[in-house]
């Protein structure tokens, strides 16, 4: 029978334990425009080129990260109080953005605290970002101003 726990902490002492991903040739962290020479890698070792990740591991990153932009909602007084589909357009909208660059559209967030949701729809369609993510923000914007899912 494997001993998991040794065998997880032997692993993560040759292997070493890494949150980001780096080149496993050279160990150097793999940012925009960084040349690899070896195997994208992350964590203990995770070829990602090679393996990838399963339908489990993909569900599970991103559980956790819903669960992250959610926590970051929660910092706004307002968003306790919107029904669910505008809390998912809210959570979805700090997903794509980030918390600073959600933080920036302080119309949107002004209007979304007074519970104008029309004007805070038209404010996320009248934005650079809906230029770049197109559909998307015509989905999410509807999904703010109507209170349903499209």
């Amino acid at each position: 029978m494997i001993d998991r726990e040794r065998l997880r902490a032997q692993l993560a002492k040759h292997e070493g334990n890494r949150p980001f991903v780096y080149d496993d040739v050279t160990g150097r962290p793999i940012g925009e425009g960084t040349f690899v020479r070896g195997l994208p890698t992350v964590g203990v070792g995770r070829n990602l080129a090679g393996k990838g990740l399963s339908e489990d591991e993909i569900r599970y990153l991103l559980d956790n990260d819903i669960n992250d932009c959610a926590t970051q909602a929660l910092k706004y007084p307002w968003f306790s109080k919107l029904d669910p589909v505008r809390q998912n357009a809210v959570v979805e909208l700090l997903f794509n953005l980030g918390p600073t660059r959600f933080a920036g559209f302080k119309k949107f967030i002004g209007f979304m605290n007074e519970g104008r949701y029309t004007h805070a729809a038209h404010e996320l369609l009248d934005s650079k970002w809906a230029q770049q993510v197109k559909g998307r923000a015509v989905t999410i914007s509807e999904m703010v101003r109507t209170g349903e899912w499209p």
